[in-house]
């Protein structure tokens, strides 16, 4: 399992390295570019999130011995994802902004232009936020059901090894029994070997009276 740990990692610094590089250089993109890139940035992010859902689930399963180095490293990937997604959302802001700003200067006999141009660009930015309010909601849903399975899987630790104790409850009480069994068989031995004794001493003495009074 700590192997398919260190695959999901490799794959989750290979997304989050990729987002980080194109939003270093995003600035010195075109405008054109720069949404591109913001989508290819975007859908990094969900693809490293996708991956560190999965690796929660395998460090909940992880035995105690292990586990709490691998949950240590999970928060840490967690919150490297939460910085990059945090900035991502602000050059997203600054994009629109920018983009609204190019247009509102184009020419100086447009203003009723430039007006529709800035507030689209506040459109754009109410809608970017609207969505990542919106992923947030459903990450915190699909939190929730990690959690639920998390525990369906620490009860099911708990059963298995309650059901490995019974298994060895079970052995003891087979050797205690196979132990009286033996213990009864002594006993019946012993008592035969008593009754064969008093039986051949009886024998002796009646063969003594018989021999002396005959």
């Amino acid at each position: 399992m700590t192997e398919i740990l260190k695959s999901f990692e490799f794959e989750f610094d290979k997304y989050i390295s990729g987002a980080t590089s194109q939003l270093d250089a995003i600035s010195a993109a075109s405008s054109g570019d720069q949404m591109r890139m913001l989508r290819g940035i975007e859908n990094d992010i969900t693809e490293a999130e996708k991956i560190l859902k999965q690796m929660d689930i395998q460090v909940a399963a992880l035995d105690k011995s292990v586990k709490s180095r691998y949950v240590d490293k999970y928060k840490e990937l967690k919150k490297n994802l939460d910085s990059l997604r945090k900035d991502h959302l602000k050059k997203q802001n600054e994009v629109a902004m920018t983009s609204g700003k190019e247009s509102l200067f184009a020419g100086a006999n447009q203003e009723a232009r430039d007006g529709q141009q800035i507030s689209k660009a506040s459109r754009i930015v109410e809608q970017n936020n609207k969505l990542v309010a919106a992923k947030r909601v459903a990450f915190e849903t699909e939190d929730i059901s990690i959690g639920i399975q998390r525990e369906l899987n620490r009860n099911t630790e708990v059963l298995t090894r309650a059901i490995g104790r019974t298994k060895e409850a079970d052995q003891e009480i087979g050797k205690s029994n196979k132990l009286l069994n033996q213990i009864g068989r002594r006993m019946m031995m012993n008592k035969l070997t008593l009754y064969s004794v008093l039986a051949v001493v009886c024998l002796v003495f009646v063969l003594i009276f018989y021999l002396k009074f005959k």
